[in-house]
């Protein structure tokens, strides 16, 4: 299950970051699949709060005008000025991540969790920006900073927030 959760996800990335909302299908399939194949569906489900929490976050930071998260006009994100369904998608992929594919971030220390976010958390977003999912509404360097400051954070957070949710 591990590897085809590091499967999903990545695809789940490449196809948010390369289509969008013309990927909200492909994306809700491979995550059906998952929760289909998973031997651990209650503690999968039990860990969708971390995609709240991460949906929250990006609605922030959309707000105040760091990036803005491209939308499609089918997507209900145009009208409620809310983050895209595709970025929603992504955050579960994620969320679910931590039982399978991430869950080693739950046995090495925190300090060395945050340090992985200070530094994938923002090359994550700089590589979707790349594909044009996003559009950096400050400078590189600001958004560089800005995210690297809240991924040092916010990967720990995930990270003992699953520990905590599948308790």
């Amino acid at each position: 299950m591990t590897a085809y959760n590091l499967i999903c996800f990545q695809a789940c990335w490449f196809l948010a970051a390369i289509y969008q909302h013309n990927a909200v299908i492909w994306m809700f399939g491979l995550l059906l699949i998952h929760f289909l194949l998973s031997h651990s569906k209650r503690s999968d489900f039990r860990l969708l709060p971390i995609a709240v929490l991460g949906l929250f976050v990006d609605q922030i930071l959309s707000i105040f005008q760091i990036v803005q998260f491209k939308t499609s006009q089918l997507d209900f994100s145009v009208i409620n000025n809310l983050v895209p369904i595709w970025l929603a998608l992504l955050w579960i992929a994620l969320a679910i991540s931590f039982n399978h594919s991430l869950a080693w971030l739950n046995r090495i220390k925190l300090r060395y969790v945050s340090l992985l976010g200070l530094v994938f958390g923002p090359a994550s977003y700089y590589a979707g920006a790349q594909f044009n999912a996003l559009t950096l509404s400050v400078s590189e360097l600001n958004f560089l900073i800005t995210y690297a400051c809240i991924w040092s954070v916010l990967l720990p957070l995930c990270t003992l927030l699953a520990s905590r949710l599948n308790k």
